[in-house]
């Protein structure tokens, strides 16, 4: 989950088996033309580069994030803000320049993918927008939080002591209870929460036999071993391999949504591997993904993690949102004297299980206010014992879910 916190100021304030044997879908493969339209190709480039950000930041930490969820909240930001402040936003985005009508079409492949539904996939995306109930909302903004993101927008009470229980209970409620906090308390300036919360459950389109799982040594990212559950899997695949890593797709049922698994060479450090992580060596390591006959083994690991964004998106440009002179909301707020809005924060939640099943993840963000091969390839074999990263792709789209980086596989 991803969310905004904005701060007001007034004058008077303080400054089953049978499933198991289903061999993969052979047709699910990453996407190799260019994403579906402009804004998901920049969707792709602002996640890779904040989560290359942020392991670079935190090495030999585990991470997960959620790239669709902070989109969502910044775009949601971005259509209340105006001037200055909202072509930074925009440019932090990669949407700076585009029009208007340009982004509320773009955003109709964000709508469709929420909507299609997908056997054997459980997916969700909620938004909403919370206000302080004195505070006077932009006619145009509700209608496009409503029209374009299919958000509650809600006045609250926010002195009342239960004011964020009853925000935590949304964020709950929409990741179906594995994200249960985004906030503690409530700032006695805060003035309006945009929230995003996504929920994805998924099955492997071949589930791994639990009968298959072994105790096996994983190398940690400090060089230590330790025993892990280890399971195994083999069929055929969308595979990659290079002189520095490997690659392959394990599709969810239908295959339209899958999980790519990048492990780094015997003699290759994942931080290696991440300084080639940005937008243009994605699109080419996705379109060399051939189908190949293969095994497996993967770990099991469960996580829940939790990041500030602030930092990383100032870094990019996006510095005015965050000033309290200089942010301008105007197209969120009724231009009223005595309010003033900038943002506080930017927090992100997120969880992940993967196990012989599939895959459940959920995330929550919110944003704050303040008022080369042979035709006849060997079967590869690709043993996860050491720190890898992942990522969790819409196949049709391009629309990039999640991104992981694995060094201690936790249960």
């Amino acid at each position: 989950m991803i969310g905004v916190c904005f701060m007001s100021h007034t004058t008077s304030a303080q400054d089953s088996a049978a499933s198991r044997k289903k061999p993969p879908a052979k047709t699910a493969r990453p996407v190799r033309s260019d994403p579906a339209n402009d804004l998901v190709t920049a969707q792709i480039k602002l996640g890779l580069d904040i989560f290359r950000e942020i392991v670079d930041q935190q090495p030999g930490n585990n991470v997960f994030i959620s790239p669709l969820s902070i989109n969502l909240a910044l775009l949601m930001a971005h259509h209340g803000a105006a001037g200055k402040t909202k072509e930074e936003i925009g440019r932090t985005l990669g949407i700076g320049g585009q029009s208007e009508q340009t982004i509320r079409q773009s955003l109709s492949v964000f709508k469709e993918f929420s909507k299609n539904k997908k056997t054997g996939v459980d997916i969700s995306i909620a938004n909403s927008f919370w206000i302080r109930k004195e505070i006077p909302l932009q006619q145009t903004f509700i209608e496009t939080a409503l029209g374009l993101y299919n958000a509650e927008v809600e006045s609250l009470r926010f002195d009342d002591p239960g004011a964020f229980a009853t925000i935590n209970s949304w964020v709950s409620k929409k990741t179906k209870q594995k994200i249960t906090q985004i906030m503690g308390t409530i700032d006695q300036n805060a003035a309006a929460f945009i929230l995003n919360a996504v929920y994805f459950k998924g099955q492997w389109s071949a589930q791994f036999d639990p009968g298959a799982t072994r105790i096996k040594s994983f190398m940690l990212g400090n060089g230590t071993k330790k025993s892990h559950p280890m399971m195994f899997q083999s069929g055929s695949y969308s595979y990659y391999e290079n002189e520095r890593m490997q690659a392959a797709l394990i599709p969810y049922e239908e295959g339209r949504i899958g999980m790519i698994i990048f492990l780094p060479k015997d003699n290759v450090s994942l931080a290696e591997l991440y300084k080639n992580l940005d937008a243009r060596h994605w699109k080419e390591w996705l379109s060399r993904f051939n189908d190949r006959n293969g095994a497996i083994i993967l770990p099991r690991f469960k996580m829940e993690y939790a990041v500030r964004l602030d930092g990383i998106l100032k870094t990019r440009g996006m510095n005015d949102a965050f000033d309290h002179d200089k942010a301008d909301f105007k197209n969120m707020v009724m231009p009223i004297k005595q309010w003033k809005f900038w943002i506080q924060e930017v927090k992100h939640k997120t969880f992940i299980k993967v196990n012989e099943e599939g895959t459940q993840a959920a995330a929550a963000s919110y944003v704050a206010a303040s008022l080369g091969e042979s035709d006849h390839p060997q079967p590869f074999s690709m043993i996860v014992n050491r720190p890898f990263f992942f990522a969790i792709e819409d196949n049709k789209t391009g629309i990039l879910l999640f991104l992981g980086s694995i060094t201690d596989p936790n249960e």
